[in-house]
């Protein structure tokens, strides 16, 4: 069974999206220029996987973050386009609140319910 890597699909995305060639990528990523657009093809391709420290200089040239390479799931790969380009105020707010949502719900099949906070004691509690 082969398992897909989502590394070539996602760098083709974000290099289209920059628009930017495979061969100017490549230099920008410290890629040999005599090499560039045949080894960025390669990598598009998953004939090849970058070493990490390629794949930061490509994020870093692309200003996407280096975890957008690595996600599986489309959704998962949005999610980090968005949060990589909010300002490191806005990155924290939203960490936070997932955190909060995490924390009020708990999740049943597949789904979060809400947790319904204890009502106040009444006098017949008492």
């Amino acid at each position: 069974m082969t398992v897909a890597v989502p590394f070539g699909k996602r760098l083709k995305q974000a290099r289209q999206k920059a628009e930017v060639s495979q061969k100017n990528l490549g230099i920008l990523a410290g890629i040999e220029e005599s090499n560039a657009s045949a080894v960025m093809n390669q990598y598009e391709r998953n004939t090849h996987i970058p070493k990490f420290a390629t794949v930061r200089n490509i994020a870093r040239e692309l200003n996407v973050p280096t975890a957008y390479f690595y996600a599986d799931e489309d959704e998962l790969a949005e999610l980090l386009l968005l949060y990589g380009s909010l300002n490191s105020a806005d990155q924290k707010m939203i960490l936070e609140n997932i955190r909060s949502l995490k924390q009020s719900g708990q999740r049943h099949n597949g789904e979060y319910e809400q947790i319904s906070p204890k009502p106040p004691p009444t006098i017949h509690d008492k």
